[in-house]
């Protein structure tokens, strides 16, 4: 969404392309810290509760199969 956003605020409201990507990526930030922090896996201090872990292909293939 926000990348959408940027992308209009550059081509339609003729906005300068770095100020308005370094805005995206403070807004992008907060919202995955806010969500990791919402699904458990970070607390309101940025310290790891669990881990985040990012399948690989063969573990989805895995699952898949399963």
């Amino acid at each position: 969404r926000e990348i959408s956003n940027t992308w209009n605020q550059v081509i339609y409201a003729d906005q300068n392309l770095r100020s308005s990507v370094s805005d995206a990526m403070i807004k992008i930030e907060k919202e995955i810290t806010r969500k990791m922090i919402e699904f458990g896996y970070i607390n309101a201090n940025g310290e790891v509760i669990k881990p985040f872990i990012i399948p690989t292909r063969d573990e989805i293939m895995r699952w898949y199969d399963e």
